[in-house]
């Protein structure tokens, strides 16, 4: 039964991730053809037939020294690497489940119990867990290890923010709760999926931008991602899972 539930989940996500991903993809191909030398669009072809596949974190780690190194600007389907570890977790979490009594005890040994906490030091834990998540973004640069000590911090402030929401008490849960968040979350998988093949071709392209201009770019990233979500990612979501297939 269990093994069916997950089946039937990991079914609604890929109903969920598959159609935009695919629009994405298609896009990010055709500038590819029109943007790319030969030898380039090859390289580009191996990293889409992985990606497909979702297992483009093989390919990237033979092509590339690292998810975060100075040599990946131009590889616009580099941020697949997260989603294909991702789905590859997924896929293989209902042959995990049989060992779900352990798991189960592990989890009730580590679970840590904040309903006891007042709604001061609640909030004062969201703060500094939201604290360490976006710091590193600004502290950290092309020479920090990463990852490796420094993703502890951005690791630990997420388990706060995540600990002190599902009370829901905390400043950064009311913020978090705001409609323009909610918005956010809303749209975020596909601007995650556009961000990176936008700024991909950018770099490569040698465009350099003034502060208007990104600020251009941004809106207009946003705006892509707000109709991907509308248009494609929602009425994919509402259909059945046979009209899918």
């Amino acid at each position: 039964m269990r093994l069916a539930i997950s089946g039937f989940q990991n079914l609604r996500r890929m109903r969920r991730l598959i159609p935009a991903l695919c629009v994405v993809l298609s896009v990010t191909t055709i500038a590819a053809c029109f943007l790319f030398l030969p030898n380039e669009l090859v390289k580009y072809s191996e990293s889409l037939l992985f990606s497909l596949v979702f297992a483009s974190n093989v390919y990237f780690t033979s092509e590339t020294t690292g998810y975060f190194s100075a040599d990946t600007d131009l590889y616009p389907l580099l941020h697949t690497w997260s989603l294909a570890v991702e789905e590859q977790y997924y896929l293989l979490w209902p042959i995990i489940l049989a060992f779900e009594f352990l798991a189960g005890g592990v989890l009730s040994i580590s679970f840590i119990n904040l309903s006891r906490v007042d709604k001061a030091s609640m909030s004062a834990l969201s703060i500094v867990g939201l604290g360490l998540v976006i710091i590193p973004a600004y502290v950290l640069n092309d020479s920090s290890l990463f990852p490796g000590i420094n993703a502890v911090f951005p690791c630990v402030g997420t388990c706060l923010v995540i600990l002190t929401g599902q009370y829901e008490e905390g400043l950064v849960f009311k913020l978090f709760s705001s409609r323009l968040f909610v918005w956010l979350g809303s749209i975020s998988y596909s601007l995650y999926l556009w961000h990176w093949p936008i700024f991909s071709y950018l770099t490569y392209a040698r465009i350099e931008l003034s502060t208007a201009g990104y600020c251009v770019v941004i809106f207009c990233m946003f705006l892509i991602s707000f109709l991907t979500f509308k248009y494609v990612e929602k009425p994919y979501r509402r259909r059945s899972g046979r009209q899918f297939l």
